[in-house]
């Protein structure tokens, strides 16, 4: 087992309004290694997105701890959070969006985590995709999270994360069955 690149403890989310309030993780706990590949699956609006952007650093849990390598981060301040992500995390969104400062190459190339980075593309070039940014992650020993509904690359990660109801139902890996 690689050095643990990201790890997270009984994360929790409430999203909305107190009136229409949601519970979107409900304790959420997942370690993700160095070198390797996971992917989230699910069906739509069982928070996968919402773990990401907890990970991503882009969004706040309401409970629980996140720690990347060694460092807890869950008490840092804004700006200390805003310069742990800028040199830590990257992230890739389903729809185009690419950090102005970087080349699309060097925005794929930034420690990954990613949201459905292959839905808008065809099989062969999500194959692809996905292909380069495997290869990025086991040369540099980065780690990958992303979601994705595509089960080629979720068979691909070296783990299968299964969520359901804001939780984290089954983790499988490589080779065993998934309900994708």
């Amino acid at each position: 087992m690689g050095d643990i690149s990201l790890s997270c403890r009984d994360i929790e989310r409430y999203l909305g309004e107190e009136e229409e309030r949601v519970h979107a993780l409900r304790g959420v706990s997942l370690d993700v290694e160095s070198g390797s590949l996971h992917a989230v699956v699910g069906p739509s609006g069982c928070g996968k997105s919402t773990l990401l952007y907890i990970l991503g650093l882009l969004d706040k849990p309401d409970a629980g701890s996140l720690q990347i390598g060694a460092t807890p981060i869950t008490h840092l301040n804004d700006e200390e959070l805003a310069r742990r992500l800028n040199a830590l995390i990257g992230f890739i969104f389903q729809f185009y969006f690419l950090m102005e400062d970087f080349t699309a190459q060097e925005n794929v190339m930034i420690p990954i985590l990613a949201d459905e980075p292959t839905g808008n593309l065809d099989t062969r070039n999500s194959q692809r995709a996905f292909q380069l940014l495997a290869n990025i992650v086991r040369k540099r020993a980065k780690a990958l999270l992303l979601v994705t509904h595509n089960r080629f690359i979720a068979d691909a990660c070296d783990w299968v994360h299964e969520m359901k109801d804001g939780r984290i139902i089954a983790s499988h890996p490589r080779g065993e069955r998934i309900s994708v």
